[in-house]
């Protein structure tokens, strides 16, 4: 091969990895928005809830939450 191909070969190879990287990263970017409207939607649908520990001392009523309990 003569100096000009092998010169054309290689601007030819390095065009095809920036445009790999570059649909690569497009399809992270998408991927990543994808994923945070996922979690979004499941911080939206999540219930929430807390669970209590509810006892009576004399006429008192008293609630502890679960996770301070052991």
């Amino acid at each position: 091969m003569d100096l000009a191909k092998i010169r054309k070969k290689l601007k030819s190879r390095k065009e095809d990895t920036d445009r790999d990287k570059k649909q690569k990263k497009q399809k992270d970017t998408k991927t990543s928005q994808i994923k945070k409207q996922e979690k979004t939607a499941e911080l939206k649908t999540e219930e929430k809830s807390l669970r209590i520990l509810c006892f009576h001392i004399g006429k008192e009523i008293f609630a502890l939450k679960m996770n301070d309990v052991k």
